[in-house]
Parts: C-alpha cells; sequence; structure tokens
C-alpha cells in the first residue's frame, strides 16, 4: 500500500479490506527528509513523540 495517495479517511476501510483479506502486515515507507527538513532540524512536536 503506498502511504501517500491515500487520505486519512481511506485508512479505516483499507485496513479492514487488508484484514477481511487475511493480511496480517501492512508495510509502507517514510520520507525522512519531510520530517528532518536540515541535519538536526526536527520540529519539536516530533520530538515529543512517545
Amino acid at each position: 500500500m503506498l502511504l501517500f495517495p491515500v487520505f486519512d479517511q481511506m485508512w479505516e476501510g483499507l485496513i479492514q479490506k487488508a484484514k477481511d483479506g487475511d493480511v496480517d502486515v501492512i508495510q509502507t515507507y517514510v520520507f525522512w527528509n519531510g520530517h528532518e527538513p536540515s541535519p538536526g532540524n526536527v520540529p519539536i512536536k516530533l520530538n515529543q513523540m512517545s
């Protein structure tokens, strides 16, 4: 499943379809440069994630 063409409101239905089809793993990827635009520059809210 490609992450970026999936809108927030689509996730629940797509995950349910995966469960209904006996899929137990969903793999995706993260473009880290979207979270850390330059080395050491990570927005504060990401630093507070637990």
